[in-house]
């Protein structure tokens, strides 16, 4: 009794299978994304449009902040940040294209946010303002140009 139980559950199985609706395969096309520095522009805007901190959540605001700017890095950079200590992070970004006064920029930004969310600090403010412009200002000066052909050299003239 237990075999014919056993057959006619794998010939249900085999019905089941047989007749249920195929899937359709759907092929998506990858489509370029948006440039991280716009990404990450749009995303600051809407941080301060948000008004965080003056609503007295300056530790959600140097969060977020942070985080956009670690997303940019990563986007960017193709560094892995947002498991890193500041100090760990700008250990790695010593090999990168960055000038002296962008990871300044940068290091002013991420050291306050880390005063704030782990120090407790209530910074002024003109500071939590400066942290936005600045990293506004960073994402912008340290954006990939991707050339137009003419001047790559793939323009054919003579």
């Amino acid at each position: 009794m237990a075999t014919v139980i056993i057959v006619l559950g794998i010939i249900g199985l085999i019905y089941y299978f047989k007749r249920r609706p195929k899937k359709e395969t759907v092929i998506e096309i990858a489509r370029p994304g948006l440039p991280p520095h716009i990404i990450a522009v749009n995303k600051l805007n809407e941080l301060r449009d948000k008004k965080l901190w003056q609503q007295g959540e300056v530790k959600q605001y140097h969060s977020e902040l942070t985080d956009i700017i670690r997303d940019y890095l990563e986007k960017r950079y193709l560094v892995k940040t947002h498991e890193k200590t500041t100090g760990e992070i700008f250990a790695g970004l010593s090999y990168l294209d960055i000038t002296e006064e962008n990871k300044n920029e940068l290091r002013q930004i991420l050291l306050l946010a880390d005063l704030v969310k782990f120090a407790k600090e209530k910074p002024l403010p003109p500071d939590n303002e400066r942290s936005m412009d600045s990293a506004i200002n960073f994402v912008l000066k340290t954006q990939r140009v991707d050339l137009p052909e003419s001047v790559k050299g793939g323009s054919g003239h003579v």
